[in-house]
């Protein structure tokens, strides 16, 4: 019996890629270019692809992708997935919500923690003036008020880390989770009039855009800290960049980023911004567990 086709449109080792081959005829489209010129070659085959976040999937690829069955992404986000295209289609979405929860946590935390305690200027200047040289002490981190935006299994992840901290916890999201005892603020601003820092790990989306604009960047004032953990249409970079050249805010630290090249330039300039290029939910160890789940995905699939 033919085996089904796989179109893995994620950049992936070849042991790893074997994993699927001993099920699949696998076609791997590591690249956006790569993506477009299997849908061209072999679309016409594919029953099932493995994606990432970045892969767009809608009516316009599924008109390539008429034996398509099932789409996998190897991670939470589906924000470049049309789920309606493929509701249309009856064709299954499959996610590793989850999956890496803890690494992403786990990297918020170190970006907030090297944001308040201003380690990477503190790295330069040594470097650059030597050991003795001496700066204004940095924020201490008991009793910090943190502001979690969306406390998913994410949030509660840098709750728990930020609690060993001794940090004070409150969240904002859509409604109020009643299976926890932080304090819940309906209003964003109103949390960033309370929080020393906001941590952003919400999902992206319409409903999200922006939410982090100047009003609120404002409220959190010139104290305030900002980690971005979750898509980068959350913040209006525009007013996020304004407020950190004039001081309105402390410092940012972003994962993730939506900037044109003027507002990239305006940030990787200000001594105040530390950026990581996307890396919070990846590890050896969350790119494993999401394997295991986009396989334990498909073998359920196939075999019903």
């Amino acid at each position: 019996m033919d085996r089904p086709v796989l179109l893995v449109a994620v950049p992936l080792e070849p042991a790893e890629l074997d994993r699927f081959r001993d099920a699949f005829d696998v076609v791997h489209a590591p690249s956006r270019e790569a993506f477009a010129g299997a849908l061209a070659g072999r679309g016409r085959e594919v029953r099932a692809i493995v994606a990432r976040n970045v892969v767009p999937i809608g009516k316009g690829e599924l008109q390539s992708l008429p034996a398509l069955e099932l789409v996998v992404v190897l991670g939470s986000g589906a924000d470049a997935i049309d789920a309606e295209a493929l509701a249309e289609r009856e064709v299954r979405l499959a996610t590793g919500r989850g999956v890496n929860a803890a690494t992403v946590a786990d990297h918020a935390m170190a970006l907030l923690l090297a944001s308040l305690r201003n380690i990477v200027p503190l790295d330069r200047a040594v470097h650059a003036k030597g050991w003795g040289w001496t700066c204004e002490p940095p924020a201490s981190v008991p009793d910090t008020r943190l502001g979690i935006v969306g406390l998913g299994a994410i949030g509660r992840g840098i709750a728990r880390r930020a609690e060993a901290f001794g940090m004070d916890v409150a969240y904002h999201g859509r409604n109020p989770q009643p299976d926890t005892s932080y304090p819940y603020y309906a209003d964003l601003a109103g949390m960033a009039d309370w929080a020393d820092a906001l941590v952003l790990c919400c999902p992206g989306g319409p409903a999200t855009h922006h939410i982090v604009n100047a009003g609120v960047l404002g409220r959190l004032g010139s104290r305030g800290h900002l980690v971005n953990v979750a898509r980068g249409s959350v913040v209006d970079t525009s007013a996020l960049v304004d407020c950190l050249e004039n001081g309105m805010i402390a410092a940012a630290a972003l994962d993730v980023l939506e900037a044109t090249p003027e507002e990239f330039a305006r940030l990787a300039k200000l001594p105040n911004v530390l950026l990581t290029p996307h890396t919070a939910g990846r590890s050896p160890e969350s790119l494993a567990a999401a394997l295991d789940v986009g396989l334990a995905h498909l073998r359920g699939h196939f075999s019903a």
